[in-house]
């Protein structure tokens, strides 16, 4: 009786054969070809690598001027909230004064307790969404 065990047939040396795989990856990443690249488009056309400088400088002062767009209106954005915040923040609290003028203190409390809060609220909430945003940014650039 023949238990789990296998026959193997063995090959001669002349029938065996290796083979060897080899592969080569090379990957190069940035606005610009590699040197040699570059070399070569001049070869082919006189003055394609100066084209391809130029056009991967402009590309770039293009991309800074937007981001440079994208940064000014953050913080003319940021300046708005905060000049409106103050704006709310002290109309409830001329009402809050003219209620305690009235001799309506209870009222002036609620709406005092409400402005504030209000205001507290919003400075916590902006302050977390700008610290998971920075958290964000940080994982994604840890990835790349």
């Amino acid at each position: 009786m023949n238990m789990g065990k296998k026959k193997h047939k063995k090959l001669s040396t002349q029938s065996r054969q290796n083979t060897i795989v080899t592969q080569q990856t090379v990957s190069f990443s940035g606005p610009l070809p590699q040197p040699s690249d570059l070399a070569k488009y001049e070869q082919i056309a006189p003055g394609a690598a100066e084209r391809i400088i130029k056009m991967a400088e402009e590309q770039a002062a293009h991309r800074q001027k937007l981001e440079k767009k994208v940064i000014d209106s953050g913080i003319k954005n940021s300046n708005k909230g905060l000049n409106y915040g103050l704006l709310i923040g002290l109309s409830g609290f001329a009402v809050v004064a003219f209620c305690a003028y009235l001799k309506l203190q209870v009222l002036a409390g609620i709406i005092a307790a409400i402005d504030l809060g209000s205001l507290v609220g919003v400075f916590v909430y902006g302050s977390i969404q700008r610290k998971n945003e920075r958290i964000r940014k940080e994982k994604e650039m840890n990835r790349g």
